[in-house]
C-alpha cells in the first residue's frame, strides 16, 4: 500500500538555505545550531510562512526526517511491503498551509493509487488537513485509511503551559537560547518566547473551543484558552491574530475525518493536564488538572475524534513511534485487521479510581 508516513512537531530536522548551490545549513535538531543562537532563524513573519525579524532573512527547509525518533517505524513499514511517503515537512507552518503544498505532490506520487496515513501527534491533524484537500478534489475515496498516534485532535492543555513557559523542554531550550542570544547580541535574553510565538502550528493545537472533551465539560475555559487574555503575564509575544486563525483552523478540521477510516491509537499511564484547576493561577503547576488517562501531553479524550475507532496502550507521548507493539497496531489496522494490543476498558477504570479524570 502507499503510506505517507508524517512525523509530530519537532520531528522534521530544519535548515535554512544560504542559495548559490551550498549546503543546507542545519537548526533542528542540531545541537551545535541551537547552542550558537541558530533557533533565531526560525522565527516567522506576521504572514506565517515568511522569515520573521530574527531570521535575517535566511530561509528555512525541511531537511528530512528526525531519525532517531521517525527513522525506525519509517523503516518497519517498508519492511513489512509498504511503499512509504515520508512527509518531513516544516512543522512551524499551519496544517492548512502545509497541506495545500504537499497533497500536489502526495497526488503525483500516489498516481491514483491507494493511500493511507500513518502520523504521530500534531501530524495526525496535518493528515486531516490532506485529506481536507482530496475531498476538495474529488478523490476523498483514494484516501484508505488514517491512523493517527498520540495525535490531540481536540487541542492539548500543553500548549497554555507553554505559553507560560511550564515545559521542561521549553524550559531548558529557552535557558540556552537566552544566554547565546546575549552573546549575539539577539534583542532580549529569552528570544525563544518570540521565536515560537511566531509559529501558527503551536496555536492550533491549543485546546478546541466547540468540540472535545474540554468544551463539553467546561465551555468557559475552552472559550478562555482561546482568548488573548487568557494570556497576561505569559510569553509577551503570543499572537491575537494566530489565535484567531487557529480557531478557523480548528473549524475547518472538524469535518476532515473520513467515515469508518480513522484510527487512533492514544497513551495512557502518564499524568498529563487536562483543564485548568482554579483559583491557582495557569502560570503555576497548580493551575492545572491532571490525569493518568493521557500520555504526558494528550489525554485519551483530546486522542479520541468522533467517529474513529480508537485503541489505547500504556506509553509516554514521545515513545509512541518508537513501540514495536505499537508499530504490530499499525500494521494490523493497515491491513483491515483489529489490533491485537490495547489497554482492556477495566485497566481504564483502574486509572479513573485513582482519583484522576479526563
Amino acid at each position: 500500500m502507499k503510506v505517507v508516513y508524517i512525523p509530530g512537531m519537532l520531528g522534521s530536522n530544519l535548515s535554512w538555505d544560504p542559495g548559490g548551490g551550498a549546503p543546507l545549513q542545519p537548526i533542528w535538531a542540531d545541537a551545535g545550531a541551537i547552542l550558537g543562537g541558530g533557533l533565531a532563524d526560525l522565527d516567522l513573519a506576521a504572514d506565517g510562512v515568511s522569515p520573521g525579524p530574527l531570521a535575517q532573512g535566511r530561509v528555512v527547509v525541511p531537511s528530512g526526517l528526525f531519525g532517531p525518533v521517525y527513522g525506525p517505524l519509517a523503516a518497519f513499514l517498508r519492511l513489512v511491503g509498504h511503499d512509504v511517503y515520508v512527509l518531513a515537512a516544516d512543522w512551524r507552518l499551519s496544517v492548512i498551509t502545509s497541506a495545500a503544498a504537499y497533497w500536489p505532490l502526495i497526488s503525483a506520487w500516489a498516481a491514483g493509487q491507494p493511500i493511507a496515513y500513518v502520523a504521530h501527534s500534531r501530524g495526525g491533524l496535518l493528515a486531516r488537513a490532506i485529506y481536507a484537500q482530496m475531498v476538495a478534489a474529488g478523490v476523498d475515496a483514494q484516501c484508505q485509511a488514517i491512523v493517527t498516534l498520540a495525535t490531540p485532535h481536540y487541542g492539548s492543555m500543553e500548549i497554555p503551559r507553554l505559553w507560560f513557559r511550564l515545559p521542561a523542554l521549553y524550559q531548558g531550550l529557552q535557558g540556552i537560547a537566552g544566554w547565546q542570544g546575549w552573546l549575539v547580541g539577539t534583542p532580549g535574553p529569552a528570544y525563544l518566547d518570540q521565536v515560537v510565538a511566531s509559529h501558527p502550528a503551536w496555536y492550533e493545537l491549543v485546546c478546541w473551543a466547540g468540540e472535545g472533551p474540554l468544551w463539553a465539560a467546561h465551555p468557559d475555559q475552552a472559550a478562555a484558552v482561546q482568548a488573548p487574555a487568557f494570556y497576561a503575564g505569559a510569553n509577551p509575544w503570543v499572537s491575537a491574530a494566530l489565535l484567531q486563525s487557529a480557531e478557523v483552523v480548528q473549524t475547518l478540521l472538524s469535518s476532515a475525518i473520513p467515515a469508518g477510516r480513522m484510527s487512533s491509537i492514544y497513551g495512557v499511564g502518564y499524568e498529563t493536564a487536562y483543564e485548568l484547576a482554579p483559583p491557582a493561577p495557569p502560570s503555576s503547576l497548580d493551575g492545572y488538572q491532571y490525569t493518568l488517562l493521557g500520555d504526558g501531553l494528550v489525554t485519551a479524550g483530546q486522542a479520541s475524534p468522533a467517529g474513529a475507532a480508537t485503541y489505547g496502550v500504556f506509553c509516554a507521548h514521545a515513545e509512541m513511534a518508537l513501540r514495536p507493539d505499537v508499530w504490530a497496531m499499525v500494521a494490523a489496522i493497515l491491513a483491515g485487521a483489529a489490533p491485537a494490543v490495547a489497554v482492556a476498558a477495566a485497566q481504564l477504570a483502574a486509572l479513573d479510581a485513582r482519583g484522576r479524570r479526563v
